[in-house]
């Protein structure tokens, strides 16, 4: 099978969009559940906490060298590839770990 750059591309772009759609719906069933009895509760906030303060720092971190990157792939390559990093780098950081650890009393329950 001799498949196209396009061809590819298109695939690639089909499984990006069912993907997508497939996380929409599995997280929203995910949130839309119980979130336990009252210990799961309590130990889930208590994950919630500690989860929350350690993503603060990590996030505090990465944001510092993730700006130093930035200003040296800028000045190496360009500011559109610098912005096309900034763009990237925003939203593969853009919460999901919260979700994470936020959603794992209701995951156990369910």
């Amino acid at each position: 099978m001799n498949l196209s750059v396009e061809t590819i591309l298109q695939y690639t772009i089909a499984a990006g969009f069912l993907a997508i759609i497939y996380g929409y719906f599995t997280g929203k069933q995910i949130l839309s559940s119980s979130p336990g009895n009252a210990k799961m509760q309590e130990i889930a906030s208590a994950i919630q906490i500690g989860a929350k303060a350690y993503l603060n720092r990590q996030y505090k971190t990465i944001a510092i060298v993730g700006l130093v990157v930035l200003v040296i792939i800028s000045y190496a390559f360009s500011i559109l590839v610098g912005a096309g990093y900034l763009i990237g780098a925003t939203l593969s950081g853009s919460g999901l770990c919260r979700h994470a650890c936020f959603s794992s009393s209701k995951c156990k329950n369910s």
